[in-house]
């Protein structure tokens, strides 16, 4: 196998996915920080970059996965910058930088399919735990111009105080 040359397109291609990636993971290692730092009364789990097989044919990636005796909760972390506008029918996520739009996959479908997941589960085994879901924005370099419709938005030093106010909810 040939490395590319550093200039090449492919390497620049490469280069741009790997920041991607590992802006990524820096943003979930924000939001373990702030789930972490919860003053959570009741015990819970908790599975960050949790990949679960649903049904033999459906498995989910969820980003973080909280359980508790009260409610569970997940998340889907973002890590974007510049102007970002949620898109539906069909549910997109766009993103301008510098003048330069690239859409991707809207973080409220995923959410959605992932609580719908969760709650099947749940159901087969006649557990009736309520599910919360949020978006989060791990960082503070952008501006959201068009809000989702269906699933709410929070940055993560808003983590704990959102999780010790579902921890109020009386066990199940």
């Amino acid at each position: 196998m040939r490395i590319p040359n550093q200039d090449s397109e492919l390497a620049l291609k490469l280069q741009r996915q790997y920041k991607a990636i590992r802006a990524g993971y820096q943003g979930e290692l924000t939001v373990d920080h702030f789930v972490r730092e919860s003053n959570i009364k009741n015990p819970f789990a908790y599975w960050p970059n949790a990949e679960l097989q649903i049904t033999q044919h459906r498995h989910v990636q969820l980003d973080a996965l909280i359980v508790a005796p009260n409610f569970s909760c997940i998340f889907e972390v973002k890590k974007m910058r510049g102007t970002i506008r949620f898109l539906e029918n069909p549910f997109q996520l766009s993103q301008s930088v510098e003048g330069e739009e690239k859409m991707f996959e809207c973080p409220q479908s995923q959410i959605i399919r992932a609580s719908n997941s969760i709650r099947y589960v749940f159901e087969s085994r006649k557990v009736q735990l309520p599910i919360y879901s949020k978006i989060i924005f791990s960082n503070s370099e952008k501006h959201v111009v068009q809000q989702p419709t269906l699933v709410d938005i929070m940055f993560p030093k808003q983590i704990s105080s959102y999780l010790e106010k579902l921890d109020e909810n009386p066990a199940i």
